[in-house]
């Protein structure tokens, strides 16, 4: 237990026990725990793949310097501004003005003649004497004719100019009644249809001139000079309806628009923000607004939530070797959350390195980006069935930060299985390369042919694109081998590469159990062959079960003369004891087994299989002692006292080394172990431990228990096997007695014996064999 797991440890515990008391159970259940990591880690992993949304992507104002280059998440529509108000102008030009014509315009000039008489500056003399008494109403009837037929015509102050020609020269209204109804309204066309105040007027001299022609002629030159005068434009510009029309038009015309296309580069890095690039990008703010981009943010973690569920739940319900605990949980959303800041912090990288390297792309370097090195270190941590699964939303995910290619889902999903595959049973770092060469092989393959379906060069591809997915491969070999010690750390995970380096004679423990326990280091040797086999036979981890057996018995290094195995024929300690007190003895080797194994930062999976390679099984020598020495009126013996603490076996590897143990410990007292006697110690001590339930929390089957007696059976015939005594000349017997020596590795030195000496005490030897402490 490192420090921090002894300081927050009962920090842990006592507010567990405390809030359990004030919160509502279904608060502190592993379900509501899962949904809570869940959520988390679907919040902070939206807030990376959809970018600007709450962290606010466009802080810069035009003109400024952007830091970075800014893509665009998604297609949207930019408005050309100054097309839009181009068209806008044109159309407003096009709208033709209005004009009202007056047509009682002609009756208000003859009105004004009528009023106007004396101010006509004629000589009553001459027209009397011209016209008779009645000449004043022959001259005003003359006039307003005259006046009626040329106001008759559309009579404007200036024609106006005509924008081309089919555009109407005005709209023209027509306001019959003194209230100014409109009664219809036409365009005119053609400017011929009009006529000029100037040529009204020049029209009106003319038909004065017809008319009064026999009149004296300073009559006729005061009539011409004053009738003219008098007409006025019987079409008046209407400027307010004229302004709303054009309004109307303005407001009516839609924006001009331009597309901006997703992944397109909105800003460049280092270059100032002109007013085209500012358009976009406030388009693009406007677009979505400070509530859509909450909306935006909410609705990404929901859907990423919701993939996690369904992955969760298919792979719950469906994948037995499926890992779903909370430590396996939080693992899998850092390494998601870790490796995705990596894909950004890639894909900026790859957005810069053009800039250096102008011949090389984008895309290019982004072949290199080592995200499918998150799955490996899935497989090595958990399995392969969870790997993968983790890998489906891994890929997913990534393929958000590359604008959703379907390429690049495809490339990291095939990816991810490959590198999987790779790293299978791998016990050595230097194989984690060798999965990265395999790996860079694999994604250039696809890079080719996927490309090639797309057309690309030969060139092209061969040149510029397959050498960067194949150093992708080795980089990813690489992180793995850099990235993988770190996770291992914090979640205190078991590969099979840490193993390897555990199983080595150089880790303290095992050189302290070499020394002070050379029989309890024998014994685990055996105990290792043996379990490794039957691992190996039933698709269990041979490696967990090779190196979980070299430690499980560390605790008999605290009290090691204890233990038959490491008495060497000498006094029996426990002769003094009772036997409660050796049962403690007994037992306590797995409590200061575990204390070692903490203390040397063991595995949690070896460090579990220490106590659980007993179990609860009894120390069945102490306990026919107990009940030997007990008088029968005193009651029966408890057995529970004499009993291992447990917990019983929770893994198959677990269970493995306690059949391993039991059988080793057994076999050791067969006097002539034959294979017939071999077979059936075997399956005497099996099924001993099977009708016990010490079996009954691991997911050992029947067909595993008999494939693993098997095992045990091929391995120990091989360990006891008959050896031919080979004769030796009676000359040489001298010689023979000196050299021929049994040797036995735990006997110090001048502690040899003959094989004369060993066949004579071998039947003493196996009678004290009977009395083993603590090997079962």
């Amino acid at each position: 237990m490192n420090p921090l797991q002894k300081y927050w440890g009962p920090i842990y515990l006592q507010f567990k026990e405390s809030m359990g008391k004030r919160l509502p159970k279904v608060l502190l259940e592993p379900q509501t725990h899962r949904l809570g990591i869940g959520l988390l880690s679907a919040a902070i992993l939206s807030l990376i793949v959809t970018p600007g949304l709450p962290l606010g992507w466009y802080p810069y104002q035009l003109g400024d310097v952007p830091l970075r280059d800014i893509r665009s998440p998604r297609n949207f529509l930019v408005e050309d501004r100054e097309a839009t108000e181009a068209r806008r102008v044109e159309a407003e030009n096009a709208v033709p003005p209005v004009y009202d014509f007056d047509s009682n315009a002609a009756r208000g000039v003859v009105e004004r003649l009528h009023q106007n008489w004396e101010g006509l500056g004629l000589s009553d003399g001459s027209l009397q004497k011209s016209l008779g008494p009645n000449y004043r109403e022959i001259v005003l009837q003359s006039l307003g004719r005259t006046v009626e037929e040329v106001m008759e015509h559309r009579i404007i102050a200036e024609i106006p100019l005509v924008p081309s020609e089919a555009s109407p020269i005005m709209t023209l209204r027509y306001l019959p009644t003194p209230s100014g109804e409109i009664v219809e309204e036409e365009s005119v066309i053609d400017s011929n249809e009009l006529l000029s105040l100037k040529a009204a007027r020049s029209m009106a001299v003319t038909r004065v001139e017809e008319i009064f022609s026999g009149l004296p002629s300073s009559v006729r030159k005061a009539l011409k000079e004053a009738v003219p005068v008098q007409i006025q434009p019987n079409l008046t510009l209407n400027r307010s309806e004229t302004e709303i029309r054009k309004l109307t038009v303005r407001e009516s015309m839609k924006p001009v628009l331009f597309q901006v296309q997703k992944g397109e580069i909105l800003v460049s890095k280092g270059v100032p923000i002109s007013p085209k690039e500012w358009t976009k990008l406030e388009a693009l703010y406007s677009l979505h607004g400070e509530r859509g981009y909450w909306g935006a943010w909410l609705a990404t973690i929901l859907l990423i939530f919701l993939l996690f569920s369904v992955s969760f739940v298919l792979a719950q319900r469906n994948v037995k070797k499926f890992k779903s605990e909370i430590k396996d949980i939080v693992f899998m959303s850092a390494l998601l959350i870790g490796f995705l800041l990596l894909v950004k912090l890639g894909i900026s990288l790859s957005d810069v390195l053009p800039a250096v390297f102008p011949f090389i792309s984008e895309e290019s370097f982004r072949y290199m980006i080592p995200l499918v090195a998150a799955a490996a270190i899935a497989r090595l941590c958990l399995n392969t069935e969870t790997a993968i699964i983790f890998s489906i939303s891994l890929s997913i995910l990534a393929s958000f930060l590359f604008n959703q290619q379907f390429f690049f889902y495809l490339y990291f999903q095939i990816g991810s299985i490959a590198i999987i595959q790779g790293v299978t049973h791998c016990s050595q770092r230097s194989r984690l390369v060798k999965a990265g060469l395999q790996l860079g092989l694999i994604q250039v393959l696809f890079l080719l042919s996927y490309r090639l379906i797309e057309g690309e060069s030969w060139s092209r591809i061969l040149v510029w694109q397959l050498p960067f997915a194949f150093a992708g491969g080795l980089l990813v070999g690489m992180v793995i081998t850099g990235v993988l010690p770190i996770f291992e750390g914090l979640f205190r995970y078991t590969t099979d590469i840490r193993l390897v380096e555990l199983a080595t004679m150089d880790h303290p423990l095992l050189r302290e159990l070499i020394l002070k326990t050379p029989g309890s280091y024998h014994h685990s040797l055996i105990v290792s062959s043996l379990s490794e086999e039957a691992a190996r036979a039933i698709g269990a981890n041979p490696l967990i079960c090779r190196v979980g057996a070299l430690f499980h018995d560390i605790g008999k290094t605290r009290k090691p003369h204890y233990f038959v195995e490491n008495q060497m024929g000498g006094e029996n300690l426990h002769d003094k004891l009772s036997p409660h007190m050796s049962a403690l003895i007994i037992q306590s080797h797995v409590k200061e087994g575990i204390d070692l194994a903490r203390e040397h930062r063991l595995p949690e999976a070896i460090v579990d299989i220490i106590p659980q390679h007993h179990g609860t099984s009894p120390i069945r020598y102490f306990y026919d002692k107990a009940v030997e020495q007990t008088d029968p009126e005193a009651g029966p013996v408890q057995e529970e006292p004499f009993r291992y603490p447990g917990p019983k076996p929770q893994t198959r590897e677990a269970g493995i080394i306690m059949l391993a143990d039991s059988v080793e410990a057994s076999a050791r007292t067969l006097t002539d172990p034959n294979l017939v006697r071999i077979q059936g110690m075997v399956q005497k001590t099996v099924n001993r431990i099977f009708t016990d339930g010490q079996l009954n929390e691991c997911m050992l089957t029947l067909r595993d228990l008999h494939e693993i007696a098997r095992c045990f059976i091929r391995v120990l015939a091989a360990i006891y096997h008959q050896r031919v005594d080979y004769p030796e000349p009676v000359a040489k017997g001298d010689v023979r007695r000196k050299f021929h020596v049994h040797y036995n590795p735990f006997l110090s030195k001048g502690e040899s014996k003959s094989e004369g000496d060993r066949s004579e005490e071998s039947p003493k030897q196996g009678k004290e064999s009977l009395k083993r402490l603590g090997m079962s």
